[in-house]
């Protein structure tokens, strides 16, 4: 009987039949091995030898212990391959930790890993473009504020020029910026000759390495470093716009160029402001005060609440105290906030004015520093403790006495009595605003007492110092000795010595020669010079023989009398500007208690020295004027859309009409000065002294008719033709010992003399920048006629030789503002 084959059915199926899959692994049929597929076989039947040709590949991934990357294992060589890129990867990883800490020390403005990172870095090549922008605002940024580097100005001027080398041979990226620091870096350190060595370099270089910003700060240099005339560096100015004409950027620079709303902001974003920044630089220098202020008139228009604090500060640092105080204030008014040196620094130079001032024009000054102090909190300025000092400080000189401790009678006590008692309010209104106590109010309020003679006004601030436990420094023990001597109170004078000698003890050092000075002063003030002898004799070890001399002399000496300043108005008057006074801190008060600036369009400042200075015209005129320059008939009537806001809350369009008018009345100010001839006809670069409070014009405020053609006259400067190409400054080589010179094409700008025939002038019209001329108004080689030697007889090119040879001299003290760090 034959033997039937056994059959296959799985014993799952028989237990399960319906789900077989369910029943337990052990229960199903192994399947045999023959019906596994072999992985030799081919679809033809042929099987292929076990043993391949070709290397046998396996493939793994694992993960290396030290590393935290998958390695792909390809055999003994993708082993050695993986080993490659994990070094690789990690110098990479390493490149690039080193490389964020270049900028964060950057970030930071610490040149010390600066300097230690970037050669190792550079030779990597691992540096970008925006990296060096960075490390070339770093230094920047340090080289204005020296006195917190921590590396000294000659390494940062040898790292530096290893900077440029290497941005000229191409080892590191190039960026314009970058370059607009590195100019001005040699303009703060007064490197002229070396800047404008780097600028011949990059004037032939494409938009990778100069742009509209990099000929501003070249202009910028140039005009401080005197190495071209004005002249040039207006034709350089009309050079970059040929060459970079962006959005019709010549025309928004024009000053009669009108913006499309007024009451919106201007969204172009390819303006050149630092090029209009340079050049307004050079007419500030050169004394141009007319195109300055269509400069800043234009930079007004354009950015009304955004126009960089370098352009107010040169008009407060180059222009009379008047135009200055102006500048200022509308700074502030835009939103501009400065630094509260500027704001000190202004309040000493109203201060500096007053040499001959009368009672009426030192009110003016006191409540002109109120109202600067407003306006730099309505700009989002912090009261700080120097300011309330150096306001304070305005009180004591509104009337002082000719003879020191000399005692105030009748109407001069009367006068006495109320600046005494407006200054005491101010400082005790503002503590209870929520000012803390400070050493520097309660010193001032010192000074003021033995100024005016008040005892009771000494004893009450020292126990309120006492009482808040302040700490006194030197600057602060000299002020209450000297008021005490004033007062010829001796047992304070002695109290407040011995402390200020202990704590110079304490210090390991003596008495200096200021505090010697002061003793002697308070002793001679007040009549007890023999304590002053006792303590000569006391301290003769720690004091030299010339010093003990100088000191007698000055203890024999009679102090010289100051004459008292003329009274021009009687105690109404006073009073009334008093009361004017209190308005006026009553708003700082104001915005120190809520601390945020309140509605300029309810609570304003003025915006002159002397509020009393009547304006150019009417509103209305002034209004209708603005109106007729600033509006194109043409134009299609902007969308309606709600007016955008300020900074400091103002509508645009009417911050436009502001500025426009107090542009209008600085150079109103700068024409009557020019026309008394009281600037200084030497440096421009110095400040001019005026007069404090005279008006500048006559015969205010104008008609309408008579307002218009003072606005023309102040407007229009001389007018100067414009070529079409822009002109290439010649590179030269000169001696160390020689001066520097530069050639440049002929200009056409004046009228050529000695022509066959008189030249006729026609006009195209065209909307490109690059447009040329029609082909009747070309010459025979192809392009305008745009050399005087192509006009008539050849002539040689002009050369021009700067002004003086600058020396190497660096500087530490900082700028202001560029606006570009």
């Amino acid at each position: 009987m034959p033997i039937l084959p056994l059959p296959r059915t799985s014993l799952a199926s028989i237990v399960c039949p319906s789900t077989p899959f369910l029943a337990p692994r052990l229960l199903r049929t192994p399947a045999f091995l023959a019906s596994v597929p072999s992985r030799y076989s081919t679809p033809h039947g042929v099987r292929h030898s076990s043993t391949s040709t070709e290397p046998q590949i396996r493939k793994t991934w694992s993960i290396a212990k030290h590393k935290r990357a998958a390695v792909y294992k390809n055999g003994k060589d993708g082993y050695r391959e993986g080993q490659r890129e994990g070094k690789w990867k990690s110098a990479h990883a390493e490149r690039d930790l080193l490389r964020q800490q270049l900028r964060d020390a950057c970030q930071a403005v610490a040149l010390k890993p600066v300097l230690d990172l970037y050669p190792g870095l550079v030779a990597l090549g691992a540096l970008t473009s925006k990296d060096t922008m960075r490390i070339a605002q770093a230094l920047h940024v340090r080289v204005r504020n020296m006195r917190l580097a921590d590396v000294g100005m000659e390494d940062i001027l040898v790292f530096m020029q290893r900077l440029i080398s290497d941005i000229q041979s191409g080892v590191l990226p190039p960026h314009p910026y970058a370059h607009v620091h590195l100019l001005g870096i040699y303009k703060e350190c007064e490197k002229y000759q070396e800047g404008f060595a780097f600028w011949q370099w990059l004037v032939d270089k494409d938009e990778t390495f100069t742009t509209q910003a990099v000929y501003g700060a070249a202009i910028e240099l140039m005009a401080y470093g005197g190495i071209l005339p004005p002249s040039e560096l207006e034709d350089l100015f009309v050079d970059a716009l040929k060459r970079f004409p962006g959005t019709f950027a010549e025309y928004h620079l024009s000053p009669n160029a009108v913006v499309p709303d007024r009451s919106q902001p201007v969204t172009m974003a390819d303006i050149p402001m630092l090029l209009l920044q340079g050049i307004l630089t050079a007419r500030v220098l050169a004394g141009d005060w007319r195109n300055a202020y269509l400069a800043l008139d234009t930079a007004l228009r354009l950015f009304p609440a955004q126009v960089p604090k370098r352009f107010f500060e040169l008009f407060m640092t180059h222009r009379p105290l008047s135009e200055a105080y102006t500048a200022f204030l509308v700074a502030c008014r835009t939103g501009v906030l400065f630094k509260p040196s500027h704001l000190t620094g202004l309040m000493k130079q109203i201060r500096m004015g007053l040499v001959n001032a009368t009672l009426r024009e030192r009110l003016t000054a006191l409540r002109a520093a109120a109202n600067a102090t407003y306006a730099y909190l309505e700009a989002g300025g912090t009261l700080q403790p120097v300011h309330v000092s150096s306001f304070l400080r305005f009180f004591e000189v509104v009337y002082p006495l000719g003879r020191p401790g000399e005692d105030y009678v009748e109407e001069d006590a009367q006068i006495r009595n109320t600046l005494v008692t407006a200054a005491h309010e101010v400082v005790s209104t503002l503590i209870q605003a929520g000012m803390p106590p400070q050493t520097e109010a309660f010193t001032a309020l010192i000074h003021l007492s033995g100024m005016f003679q008040v005892p009771n006004l000494l004893q009450v601030c020292l126990q309120d110092i006492e009482t808040a436990r302040l700490e006194l420094g030197e600057v602060h023990l000299r002020i209450i000795i000297e008021a005490a001597g004033r007062l010829r109170n001796k047992e304070i004078v002695q109290k407040y010595w011995t402390l200020l000698v202990s704590n110079a003890e304490k210090e390991g050092k003596p008495a200096d020669y200021s505090d010697w000075m002061t003793l002697v002063r308070a002793c001679s003030r007040g009549g007890f010079t023999d304590y002053f002898k006792e303590q000569l004799w006391e301290y003769d070890h720690a004091l030299s023989n010339a010093l003990k001399l100088r000191l007698t002399y000055h203890a024999e000496t009679q102090e010289r009398t100051r004459g008292s300043p003329k009274k021009d108005m009687d105690l109404a008057a006073f009073d009334a500007e008093m009361g004017a006074l209190r308005d006026q801190v009553r708003n700082i008060v104001a915005v120190v208690m809520c601390g945020q600036p309140l509605d300029l369009r309810k609570t304003p400042f003025y915006m002159s020295l002397d509020p009393r200075r009547e304006p150019l015209g009417s509103l209305e005129n002034l209004r209708t004027v603005y109106d007729e320059l600033s509006t194109d008939p043409h134009q299609p009537v902007p969308p309606s859309a709600s007016p955008a806001l300020s900074p400091t809350g103002i509508p645009l369009d009417e911050l436009r009409f502001q500025n426009w008018v107090s542009v209008l009345e600085m150079m109103g100010e700068a024409r009557a000065l020019d026309d008394n001839d009281r600037l200084p006809r030497g440096d421009p670069k110095k400040k001019a002294t005026v007069p404090f409070g005279r008006p500048a014009l006559d015969g205010l405020p104008l008609d309408l008719e008579s307002l218009r053609t003072m606005i023309k006259n102040l407007r229009s400067g001389s007018f100067r033709k414009v070529e079409n190409d822009f002109v290439r400054i010649k590179k030269f080589h000169t001696a160390d010992s020689q001066p520097m010179q530069a050639s440049r094409n002929p200009s056409c700008d004046s009228a050529v003399e000695g022509l066959a025939k008189s030249p006729s002038l026609r006009y195209y019209l065209s909307l490109e920048s690059d447009h040329e001329a029609p082909a009747k108004l070309l010459n025979n080689k192809g392009r305008e006629p745009r050399e005087p030697s192509e006009l008539s007889t050849s002539q040689n090119p002009p050369t021009v030789q700067s002004s003086a040879d600058w020396t190497e001299l660096p500087e530490s003290t900082p700028d202001t503002n560029s606006s570009a760090s």
